[in-house]
């Protein structure tokens, strides 16, 4: 009787529409979202149909079994005919919660999300709508490796060991997506515990309205760690740069004798990645977040978010334009004017190209700042700026392609300042024997190489020791509602007088062949200390260093 009259109203279904079927997707995907249905006035309200169209469908879904309705309490809810559909399936090991999930991904969002599930150890590979795309045999050669344990492809120990600490504690993984610009994520899924699977979602770069759905897709509201220490939630904005990725170390060597957690995230330099990244950590419910902003900007979002739901916040090394409850790193106008105070010093003159960092970041500002007024602040102006060029996300490439542009406009130039010691590693890759005088910062291993051999004058450094545990040093202070012992008031930014803020500052020195020694302590010290001792160790003594499928 139903179906005729569904039938009738559809004109024996000749009048059926893309909007029609959409409608029906729309009514069981919502449905499926909530265990105890919905009314029909819920219907037409949540999804903003008219009382006919929903009328006319739900007499369609009804007909064939898709939903029924409770006579008690008139909610409608998912029918027998899906389960039916479901347990014949050839892939009974996808849940039901894991298709809808990627299916309205893909209906709604125009994204194509992968399901991997982890059975009798091989990993199978669906589609969005249940397809069988491969088998991938062994475990470690998922393209998401670590995600099931088997470890991150590394090329050294140390990275691997650090680059297992870089785990949210939602059981997610974000990647950078390297098909394009954007955002890979991978989140554990809703199954049955015998079956571990995991729903990989991609995000185009930019689209950050995204970013609010996925978030509320993927939240979980049981926190993981089940220690009773304070949690800190740290997000790092690239640990493949050396000097970042000591500091990862130096900081759970910190949190181990302050007694406190850190869960960690790597944004690798992507805004998109950073802002889900943070939102996870919140959702854990830590007890201070620590941000290392990809952009000055940006990043404000975090912090605003933060103050909502009152999470003292401590931005790290790198200003933002926000408000936030302490500053910790270093004053990086301080480090532009270190590098021409260094070529004053030793009566190195001509003319200057200025390589900046990522435009939209506040180190990047504040060095050119100093760079620039240190050059007009000299009495015989022994030193002309000749270019100056921003370098997005501060890659090395990017460097590497604004130098061979001054050599292909043949401009003259003596002196190279550079924004950091991986780009400047990267641009002395090409020269052989004619090299000009090349300061940059950070005191990366291979900078501390390149000083040696006279092929990098000078690199600016400060002891990440120290300023990592001023962060556990400040967070103490926070979570007892106090503002940090020794914090100052400075302008971080110097042409951004709104970024006035409390400052826990660690000096940068220059560093050049006299005074080597102090890089070379350092990473011996990393490598002696946290390498070869701390990491291991820790790994040793049965903490899970890797995310597995198996974690709840």
């Amino acid at each position: 009787m139903e179906l005729n009259e569904a039938k009738s109203c559809l004109g024996g279904y000749r009048l059926v529409t893309a909007r029609t079927v959409d409608t029906a997707l729309d009514i069981l995907e919502l449905l499926a979202r909530r265990k105890d249905g919905a009314r029909f006035s819920d219907l037409v309200a949540d999804l903003r149909l008219p009382k006919s169209t929903a009328n006319t469908v739900l007499a369609i879904l009804k007909a064939r079994k898709y939903v029924h309705r409770d006579d008690v309490t008139n909610h409608y809810l998912l029918g027998d005919k899906l389960r039916e559909l479901v347990d014949a399936t050839e892939h009974p090991e996808l849940s039901l919660t894991v298709m809808q999930s990627a299916r309205e991904l893909s209906h709604r969002y125009g994204i194509s999300p992968d399901i991997w599930v982890l059975k009798d150890r091989l990993i199978t590979q669906y589609s969005a709508i249940g397809e069988n795309r491969q088998v991938v045999v062994p475990v470690s050669s998922v393209p998401l490796g670590y995600l099931f344990g088997a470890g991150p492809s590394s090329a050294n120990r140390e990275a691997e060991l650090v680059a297992r600490r870089f785990a949210d504690a939602t059981g997610t993984v974000i990647q950078a997506d390297p098909a394009g610009p954007g955002v890979r994520l991978a989140a554990k899924a809703v199954l049955d515990p015998d079956t571990p699977a995991v729903l990989e979602i991609s995000i185009p770069e930019g689209r950050r309205q995204d970013v609010d759905w996925i978030h509320g897709l993927l939240q979980q509201r049981e926190a993981r760690l089940a220690s009773d220490r304070p949690k800190i939630g740290w997000i790092m904005s690239d640990v493949a740069l050396d000097s970042y990725r000591s500091i990862v170390g130096w900081a759970e060597y910190w949190a181990e004798q302050a007694g406190v957690d850190i869960l960690w995230a790597d944004s690798e330099e992507n805004e998109v990645k950073e802002q889900l990244a943070a939102r996870l950590l919140m959702d854990q419910q830590v007890d201070v977040l620590v941000v290392h902003p990809v952009n000055a900007y940006y990043s404000s979002a975090i912090f605003y978010e933060a103050v909502r739901r009152q999470i003292p916040t401590i931005c790290f090394q790198r200003p933002a334009q926000a408000t936030f409850d302490v500053f910790v790193g270093g004053s990086a106008y301080d480090w532009g004017r270190l590098q021409v105070q260094y070529l004053e010093q030793r009566d190195i003159s001509g003319r200057v190209v200025l390589i900046e960092g990522d435009p939209n970041n506040g180190n990047s500002m504040a060095i050119s700042r100093g760079v620039n007024d240190g050059i007009a602040s000299l009495q015989e102006r022994p030193l002309t700026l000749v270019y100056r060029q921003v370098v997005p996300k501060w890659s090395p490439n990017e460097a590497v392609r604004v130098v061979e542009g001054l050599r292909q406009t043949g401009t003259d130039y003596d002196i190279l300042l550079m924004a950091n010691d991986d780009m400047a590693h990267g641009v002395l890759r090409l020269f052989d024997q004619s090299v000009p005088q090349v300061l940059a910062g950070d005191g990366d291993r291979y900078a501390m190489d390149n000083i040696a051999a006279g092929r990098q004058a000078a690199t600016v450094f400060q002891d990440y020791r120290k300023l990592a545990r001023l962060v556990l040093e400040a967070q103490e202070y926070l979570r007892r509602g106090e503002r940090p012992a020794g914090a100052k008031r400075r302008q971080l930014i110097p042409q951004n007088a709104a970024t006035l803020a409390w400052t826990l500052d660690v000096p940068y020195g220059i560093v050049d062949q006299s005074n080597l020694d102090i890089v070379r302590d350092y990473w011996t010290s990393y490598q002696t200390q946290i390498v070869d001792g701390f990491l291991a160790r820790r790994d040793e003594d049965g903490r899970r260093a890797a995310i597995t499928a198996e974690r709840a």
